[in-house]
């Protein structure tokens, strides 16, 4: 999972699918989690990752409504923690605040790691500091290298 502050353009999922050999799509609920699918939360609303069995399923919703962000990465990485558990993996990149750090949380005291971006490569270093400063984040990495700090922990 990625964690990263909102405000990018609504067609970000379309331009992400054009440019990647991966499908690319918006959360809707009941979508299942599979190899080479890339599921993007929409704006104005969490994604929660729910496990059924051995399937992995996408749930989308407002609620809680008074979160300060939505989508927040708190919600997705907690809900992670529980359907991954130590397989979990949370990327916590540039964003103001601190979202992401109680999800964060939740994953790595379920055995779960987090890597974070380097202050270098953010254009506001809030979430990554907030995650690293807790003792949370496994390593860290600039934008051009996170691929490949996220390829070497699959």
């Amino acid at each position: 999972m990625i964690g990263t502050s909102t405000g990018g353009p609504q067609a970000l999922a379309r331009r992400l699918d054009d440019k990647s050999k991966l499908t690319v799509v918006e959360a809707e609920t009941g979508m299942a989690m599979e190899p080479g699918l890339v599921i993007l939360a929409k704006g104005g609303q969490h994604l929660r990752l729910v496990r059924q069995g051995n399937k992995v399923t996408a749930a989308v919703d407002r609620h809680p409504l008074e979160s300060i962000y939505h989508p927040s990465v708190n919600e997705l990485f907690t809900s992670a923690a529980v359907a991954y558990g130590a397989g979990a993996l949370g990327v916590v990149m540039t964003g103001m605040g601190d979202d992401g750090l109680i999800g964060t949380r939740a994953m790595v005291e379920r055995g779960g790691r987090a890597l974070t971006e380097s202050e270098g490569s953010c254009v506001v270093y809030g979430m990554p500091r907030a995650v690293k400063d807790a003792g949370l984040s496994t390593s860290e990495a600039r934008l051009e290298d996170m691929a490949d700090e996220i390829t070497r922990r699959l």
